[in-house]
């Protein structure tokens, strides 16, 4: 049977062998355990730290949250022009009193609906009733151009869409020779309606919410085959994605008032 001085003695051990494995910081309690860092922030009433993301595809609501909660000497961002998505690390800090990254919001803006719309038709043939049917659900967006002056007649030109006619004609060359003849066949084949059909719409719309109003240039070409195809594609598709781009970098870096750079960072 052990005495009162043994018993104290194990006491005394084991409490000296918890504190050692024990970690203080200052701020995050912390315990050894088989090796391994365990942290017992859990047990606090509350973090030692605030953290977390936020989230959002409201580029007012990201400026709202980041311009709020940014600091100039703790706050950096991080800006993907061509995907309309944006990062700030609101705890970064820098080189010399570096923060822990673990605090940030993203952007992820979502493209206005008659925007993604052209761009699901951009370079897609269609047939003559799905050429139609865009027109006349984006109607208030779309205008179509003749280029001579003619009015803008939406009714006009998607009636020369459903009317379009397929002519084909054919020339054919023979020299006979005395050893062997040559034959050529040349074939023309032209899509045409008697309502005229427009060379150009233009399509008009916002390509996220916040940013200005923009022209879109669609050139019409038809496909001559058994049944027209018909595509519409946007003239200068990626100077006006460089333009967008430039726009929304603009519109972040007016508002918030620490580094913005283009580009992606990973603490």
């Amino acid at each position: 049977m052990m005495d009162a001085t043994t018993i104290d003695k194990i006491e005394r051990l084991a409490l000296a062998a918890a504190l050692a494995n024990r970690l203080e910081n200052g701020l995050i309690p912390a315990v050894l355990h088989d090796g391994k860092v365990l942290s017992l922030e859990h047990l606090n009433a509350g973090r030692a730290r605030f953290r977390g993301t936020f989230n959002t595809t409201s580029l007012e609501g990201f400026i709202e949250y980041v311009g709020s909660n940014g600091k100039l000497d703790l706050s950096r961002g991080f800006i993907d022009a061509k995907k309309a998505s944006a990062t700030v690390f609101l705890n970064i800090g820098d080189e010399l009193a570096p923060g822990h990254a673990d605090w940030r919001a993203t952007l992820e803006l979502e493209p206005a609906a008659p925007y993604a719309a052209l761009l699901a038709i951009n370079g897609r043939p269609m047939s003559q009733r799905e050429m139609t049917d865009f027109i006349e659900d984006w109607s208030a967006n779309i205008a179509p151009d003749y280029g001579d002056g003619a009015p803008a007649n939406l009714q006009r030109a998607i009636s020369a869409i459903r009317d379009i006619k397929i002519k084909a004609t054919s020339e054919t060359n023979s020299v006979e020779k005395d050893f062997g003849a040559k034959r050529s066949a040349l074939e023309e084949i032209e899509a045409r309606s008697d309502a005229g059909i427009p060379p150009k719409f233009i399509f008009t719309t916002t390509p996220y919410a916040g940013f200005r109003e923009r022209d879109f240039v669609l050139r019409l070409s038809v496909r001559t085959q058994d049944k027209p195809a018909l595509i519409l594609r946007i003239v200068g598709k990626e100077s006006a994605e460089e333009d967008i781009a430039q726009e929304f970098v603009s519109l972040l870096s007016n508002d918030l008032n620490f580094p913005l750079v283009v580009g992606s960072f990973s603490p």
